[in-house]
């Protein structure tokens, strides 16, 4: 799905999760300490959900913040693929023809990221 596809994304920026949690009550706290807690605002009806818990106000963390070595068009469509709330998130088509996919340019081998292996697999 569109966010579970985000997260990928983000974690290729990251090289670690965007989501570092265990358990469910812990995922939805890191969930909502970058992405915001929601509210009737950003989500509408969420409180009407049948298993619905109120949780500790967190404001939005601006995708800049979270991920800063991306650049405006990543965080552009991390931004709208991660809503919380899945009826605005964008189609597949829509995340395909977004700005972050048509106006990429390929970068040549040497600027590539070193990544040095301290172990094997």
């Amino acid at each position: 799905d569109i966010w579970s596809l985000g997260c990928v994304i983000a974690e290729v920026f990251l090289r670690k999760p965007l989501f570092q949690g265990q358990g469910e009550f812990k995922m939805l706290a890191c969930i909502f300490e970058k992405r915001g807690t929601p509210s009737e605002d950003v989500w509408r009806d969420v409180s009407a959900l049948p298993s619905f818990v109120e949780f500790s106000q967190h404001p939005k963390v601006p995708m800049e913040a979270v991920i800063p070595s991306a650049s405006s068009s990543a965080h552009s469509l991390l931004d709208e693929m991660l809503l919380l709330d899945p009826k605005l998130r964008p189609s597949a088509e829509a995340v395909l023809s977004h700005d972050f996919f048509s106006n990429a340019s390929a970068c040549k081998p040497e600027e590539l990221p070193f990544v040095r292996r301290t172990g094997t697999i």
